[in-house]
């Protein structure tokens, strides 16, 4: 069976559709967290009855605010969990949640969502909520050179 994607849907809300997991869904196909383009064919794992499938609703944005993109000069740097930053990881930085919390972040400008992962504290400024990789401002079609809003999600 397959699923082809319509315009905001993610990997996890897809998944969820159909009652199962997001790594399952991505085992099956040459996919990443990055937004699907509508209209992309995806295996689905098993079969599943349409008629049982249900949308799956995303969890209300916990946080919304200005997102930075990391410098080009941060690259290879240690980040305060002591990994290196990478620019093309889907990583980010958040002030107070804990290092390897995955988060939905979405662009409500233009609809378009990806997943990252905390890796780093900050921004220093409180007039920002985080800080991304270029991959993921990439993903969101963020201008890296200014900030913009953005609402993140912790997914269960």
């Amino acid at each position: 069976m397959v699923h082809f994607t319509e315009p905001g849907e993610t990997l996890y809300s897809i998944a969820s559709s159909y009652g199962f997991s997001m790594d399952a869904l991505i085992a099956q196909n040459a996919v990443t967290t990055a937004p699907l383009v509508p209209g992309t064919m995806l295996v689905l794992p098993r079969a599943v009855d349409p008629a049982r499938a249900v949308r799956a609703e995303l969890p209300p944005a916990m946080d919304a605010g200005l997102a930075l993109v990391f410098p080009d000069v941060m690259q290879g740097r240690p980040t305060a969990s002591g990994e290196a930053y990478d620019p093309l990881q889907f990583t980010a930085s958040h002030r107070d949640l804990p290092f390897g919390t995955i988060l939905l972040v979405t662009n409500p400008a233009n609809g378009r969502s990806t997943f990252v992962r905390v890796a780093d504290r900050g921004p220093v400024s409180q007039a920002y909520l985080m800080e991304l990789s270029a991959a993921a401002a990439s993903a969101l079609d963020l201008d890296p050179n200014n900030a913009r809003a953005v609402e993140i999600r912790a997914l269960p």
